[in-house]
């Protein structure tokens, strides 16, 4: 059992993200917002007219049953051995919190994309008004807010094992920038799996630098291969060579491809040290490393 929860400020792609979880990888989501919509409709008799109305209703609800009521509201009936899960839309740390008790080995991913892309992304919700749009940013970002009741994505983020910043564009499958962003989630989902996250500072993947190379791209390791087996091959037609030079007339044939035989071999071997001394050098960061890193800077 896979449990994945994702963790963004409205706009940031976290629900298309999940879409492809849920379609490619039969995940199964469990989200936080529709238990407070529900709430809502079954507390006031209507639907909320806005984010900000929703916003105030679940922050009034914290105060009354606690800061985690949502988040048990929505995971307590979770039971084990339920297949592959996606936690969406906590917005209060101590629903972060709650996750983490219910789910030890869950693996949280804080997904971050800029403001100008989150808008561009949601203005037609908004009708094209940036003020209402920046205004509940705010309210959700926690800024100038001390109230231990309200949501605060700054907070959340603070309790996440995995920060990855999302490419500009729109998420939706089938382009190129989410499919490398797919393609890195999916990595970073079995390496947490093998080796549960700890609760080290965040390790941060820039989408920018961490597109993973498609076949046969110039990247490090094939540059790598290509040079080793060419080294190989030039290495072995060189002990060739000197066996051809050395070697007794009537054994000239052997000798000259024993040589190369051994040459090629020599290179190979080479080659294939190189390549798996440079993947473990390259495996993907523990947090302990990034955290590391982050005193460095």
């Amino acid at each position: 059992m896979s449990v994945v929860a994702f963790i963004g400020s409205f706009g940031s792609g976290c629900t298309a993200m999940s879409d492809i979880l849920i379609n490619d990888h039969k995940y199964k989501r469990i989200s936080l917002e529709p238990a407070i919509r529900g709430d809502f409709f079954q507390v006031k008799g209507k639907r909320p007219v806005n984010r900000t109305e929703l916003y105030d209703f679940a922050d009034e609800q914290r105060m009354r049953y606690g800061t985690d009521y949502y988040a048990k509201m929505a995971l307590d009936p979770i039971k084990g051995g339920g297949g592959n899960l996606i936690i969406n839309d906590m917005k209060h740390a101590d629903e972060v919190l709650y996750a983490k008790i219910k789910f030890p080995k869950i693996i949280i991913f804080g997904i971050r994309a800029e403001k100008e892309e989150r808008w561009e992304r949601l203005k037609h919700e908004y009708k094209g008004d940036q003020r209402a749009f920046e205004k509940d940013d705010q309210r959700e970002q926690g800024v100038n807010d001390e109230s231990p009741y309200r949501q605060s994505m700054k907070k959340c983020f603070g309790k996440v094992n995995v920060i990855m910043k999302s490419p500009a564009g729109t998420i939706a499958k089938g382009n190129q920038h989410t499919d490398d962003l797919m393609s890195v989630l999916m990595e970073k989902i079995a390496w947490y799996t093998k080796y549960p996250p700890s609760e080290a500072a965040p390790e941060i993947v820039d989408m920018a630098t961490a597109r993973p190379p498609k076949k046969w791209e110039f990247s490090p390791p094939n540059v790598m291969m290509a040079a080793m087996s060419a080294a190989a091959i030039v290495g072995g037609g060189v002990l060739g060579a000197i066996g051809h030079m050395i070697a007794p007339k009537n054994a000239m044939s052997l000798t000259i491809f024993s040589h190369i035989g051994i040459g090629i071999a020599a290179g190979m071997i080479i080659s294939l040290a190189c390549l798996i001394t440079y993947g473990h050098m390259l495996q993907y960061r523990t947090p302990d490393t990034t955290e590391e890193k982050s005193k460095e800077e």
